[in-house]
């Protein structure tokens, strides 16, 4: 039996076939093999996740983009509702009171979530108590709003 080839980095064609798609009125998705990458700025189109507004937003922090480019990510997070109180996930809430029920003890179980995971892997090196300290602060500035 033959084995597949598989990609590891994108190619040309990828790149050209990506541009053409992006470029149609519903083509604007940043999911896609090998991620996309900007027309103006070349930089990765990539979602960050503001813990304090609870909402997803354009990776400002980590990427420069253009006006055009944020445009395409929050055409993204609208179409997806990724923002929509409705659809909204509440795992990383629920994680967050977790971990203040347990008194900054992190939960010994399977997330499965990516927000809660990269949540869950940035406070885990600080002590109990600042971790407890970063969700009480937290729960304090969001549960009110949700």
């Amino acid at each position: 039996m033959k084995e597949r080839k598989q990609c590891k980095i994108p190619c040309k064609a990828l790149r050209s076939l990506q541009k053409q798609y992006n470029e149609l009125p519903e083509g604007q998705f940043i999911l896609q093999p090998m991620g996309v990458c900007g027309a103006e700025t070349n930089s990765r189109l990539a979602l960050q996740y503001d813990v304090l507004k609870m909402e997803f937003q354009p990776a400002n922090e980590k990427y420069t983009y253009s006006q055009k480019e944020k445009a395409f990510i929050e055409t993204h997070i609208k179409r997806f509702r990724l923002n929509d109180p409705k659809y909204r996930t509440r795992q990383l809430c629920d994680f967050i009171k977790s971990v203040i029920d347990n008194q900054g003890k992190l939960p010994q179980y399977e997330y499965n979530n990516w927000i809660v995971e990269q949540f869950r892997d940035s406070i885990s090196s600080k002590s109990q108590e600042d971790i407890l300290k970063i969700c009480k602060s937290i729960y304090c500035i969001v549960f009110p709003k949700i």
